[in-house]
């Protein structure tokens, strides 16, 4: 049993806090943006946020596996 305050609304596992419903692209961009900003001072958005994060995989010491893995990951194919 749910108790009221938990009780789905709808079938999104995703919500937003205020309304409920479920998050859009734009809500999740502003998000993203705005959690960005408070945490490090700067301007940012999910793509380049996605774009550091690869960067930092590359610069450490991941596998050629593991980097194959997420260059399938975020999309891209692997040609040999």
């Amino acid at each position: 049993r749910w108790r009221p305050c938990l009780l789905p609304l709808g079938q999104s596992f995703f919500v937003q806090p205020r309304t409920g419903k479920a998050f859009t692209q734009d809500s999740v961009y502003s998000l993203v943006a705005r959690s960005c900003y408070k945490h490090t001072g700067k301007k940012t958005n999910p793509h380049l946020l996605r774009d550091m994060i690869v960067t930092h995989v590359r610069d450490s010491d991941a596998s050629e596996k593991e980097l194959e893995a997420l260059a399938l990951y975020m999309g891209h194919s692997i040609s040999m």
